[in-house]
């Protein structure tokens, strides 16, 4: 059972949070109605699922693996993960939670339609779950052609089951996050959302937003020498809605390396960032002639980009 609980978790985590790499669905035959379901049928299923490679091979597959799915055996087996579950492990236990859902609309509903309220659920929690949007940006992608079946009529139904406390703003959050992923893609999209959500979680009164220092919003760098002796910038992007985000710039292949994300607040002259880890970095700041003196993150001026 260890090997189940185990392939069963990072199933989730793998289907919730990361992209596909192409590699091609399980051709597992389904099973018939009245055979019993084994659990290497439901291990093999979930894997089918998780490494299709977007919203009409999720269709096909769930269609193709709905009886598994929908058995005694894989709900058992479900139930005994939940069981067994961290309790302070709240993103595990809502990620588990969705898969259970999962598995009960492919018995009562059609494939699309499950699909359809799964996905919403996985765009729900990666938008909750990540501060620098870029995960979510990639469900979306994966995920691409859902993008015209996503109507805010599929919000309700898919947020109603399972019963998961949600941030009462999501519903109107993820209103609007449907029509900018519509108009301006899902770069902006994924951004816009990821960044009130966590605005309205951390701080649903405003008043830590009325209590920032609004002059350091914006996109700060600056260029040191990395380890390879090439100049590189390191990156602090303060949000209006709270969101900090921090990175290496490099300029090669990867333009990008070392995200991290947290909430930044100031107070007495202090500019603090609790990170997603738990860690915080605090300095007095001080803003001169447009640059930021902040000694902190292995710089002592930042220069607005």
């Amino acid at each position: 059972m260890t090997t189940w609980n185990s392939t069963l978790s990072a199933w989730v985590i793998l289907a919730a949070l990361t992209v596909s790499v192409g590699v091609p669905s399980l051709a597992l035959a389904q099973a018939p109605a009245a055979a019993a379901v084994s659990d290497e049928q439901v291990l093999e299923a979930m894997t089918g699922i998780s490494q299709v490679g977007g919203y009409n091979e999720l269709v096909a597959a769930i269609g193709r693996y709905r009886n598994v799915l929908a058995s005694q055996r894989a709900r058992a087996l479900f139930e005994e993960r939940l069981r067994n579950s961290a309790l302070d492990d709240e993103t595990g236990r809502r990620l588990l939670l969705i898969l259970g859902q999962l598995l009960t609309d492919s018995a009562k509903e059609s494939p699309q339609t499950a699909a359809d309220r799964y996905l919403v659920r996985l765009i729900a929690m990666g938008a909750m779950t990540t501060g620098d949007s870029d995960q979510l940006k990639r469900l979306l992608l994966r995920y691409y052609e859902f993008s015209a079946r996503f109507t805010p009529d599929l919000i309700k139904p898919a947020l109603d089951a399972p019963k998961i406390d949600w941030p009462p703003a999501l519903p109107r959050l993820m209103a609007q996050f449907v029509e900018d992923w519509h108009g301006i893609g899902a770069n902006e999209a994924s951004r816009s959302f990821a960044d009130a959500l966590h605005a309205a979680i951390d701080d649903p009164t405003g008043e830590l937003a009325r209590s920032r220092d609004a002059s350091l919003v914006g996109q700060w760098y600056s260029t040191q020498r990395g380890l390879s002796g090439e100049p590189e910038d390191t990156n602090l992007i303060l949000t209006a809605s709270g969101v900090a985000r921090t990175y290496l710039s490099t300029g090669g292949p990867q333009d990008f390396e070392g995200i991290a994300a947290g909430r930044w607040t100031t107070s007495a002259g202090s500019l603090s960032i609790k990170w997603d880890s738990g860690e915080v970095t605090a300095a007095r700041y001080q803003l001169s002639n447009g640059q930021l003196q902040w000694p902190a993150l292995g710089v002592n001026v930042w220069v607005r980009r």
